[in-house]
C-alpha cells in the first residue's frame, strides 16, 4: 500500500509487490529465492528469462569444468547436453519475446 500511495495511485497493482523482496527474507542467503517468487507473482515473463540465463550458466559452469579434457569428450559433451538445453533454452527465449 505504502508503495502504491508513494507513487500517488489509489489502489495496489502488481508492481507494488516488488517491494516485498526487500522484507520477506531473514538472512541474505534467502533474498535471491525471494526475489524469484515475487518475480514469478509480478512478471512471470522476467523469472523465466532468468531461469534460462540460469540454465546458461550452469553450461558455462559445466564446460569450465571440462577444462583439459579431449575434443571427443567435449564433442560429446555438446551433443548430449549442451545442445539440447541451449536448443530449448532458444525456443524458450522466443516465445517470450513474442
Amino acid at each position: 500500500q505504502a508503495s502504491a500511495y508513494l507513487d500517488g495511485r489509489p489502489a495496489v497493482g502488481e508492481s507494488d509487490l516488488s517491494v516485498l523482496t526487500h522484507v520477506l527474507w531473514n538472512s541474505p542467503a534467502e533474498r535471491p529465492t525471494v526475489e524469484r517468487e515475487v518475480l514469478q507473482l509480478v512478471n512471470p515473463d522476467a523469472k523465466e528469462a532468468l531461469d534460462l540465463a540460469d540454465t546458461i550458466d550452469d553450461l558455462e559452469a559445466q564446460l569450465d569444468a571440462m577444462a583439459g579434457q579431449s575434443r571427443e569428450a567435449l564433442s560429446e559433451w555438446v551433443i548430449r547436453k549442451a545442445h539440447n538445453q541451449l536448443a530449448m533454452a532458444g525456443q524458450r527465449l522466443e516465445r517470450l519475446r513474442e
